[in-house]
């Protein structure tokens, strides 16, 4: 049975859980996760960072919401949760190179003394931070952390 709703909130969330929701595979060990959603609900993606040790390979999905598209069936604010448009695709290795861009150990966030009206939501999650980095703003990041996001940013526009 299809959910509808004209919530906004759970729409956003709905967004964000299905941007997360890679498939999970035992023979890839993941690195890390990356979302970023901004506000205005305008662009939305994820990337899935992983290494498969019998294969010694490198993978990294991505899985991008269709905004425009959402956004032009859902305009009177009436959303259908079971439907929103998601693509998910494996980057091509000859499309990006991350390695001098994962110690992720460096990863930090930055604190700033701030109000933020219109941000995006943004989070960085791997199993070797203690917990997830979620920022607002790219002012947020250490340097290690803006290398790595702003090379995911630029990646969107290999993504056909």
């Amino acid at each position: 049975m299809e959910k509808f709703t004209n919530d906004r909130d759970k729409f956003l969330k709905q967004i964000i859980k299905e941007l997360k929701a890679f498939p999970k595979d035992p023979n890839w060990e993941p690195l890390f996760q990356y979302l970023e959603l901004p506000y205005f609900l305008t662009y939305g993606f994820a990337y899935n960072y992983s290494f498969n040790e019998e294969l010694q390979q490198y993978r990294l999905l991505s899985r991008e919401w269709n905004a425009t598209y959402d956004n032009n069936r859902f305009d009177k604010g009436i959303y259908n949760l079971n439907r929103i448009a998601i693509v998910e695709k494996i980057v091509p290795d000859e499309e990006y190179d991350l390695s001098s861009s994962t110690n992720l150990a460096n990863l930090k966030k930055v604190e700033i003394e701030s109000i933020v009206l219109d941000g995006l939501i943004c989070e960085m999650n791997s199993p070797k931070l203690s917990k997830p980095l979620i920022w607002n703003v790219d002012d947020e990041m250490n340097v290690a952390l803006q290398n790595l996001v702003f090379s995911l940013r630029d990646l969107k526009k290999f993504i056909p």
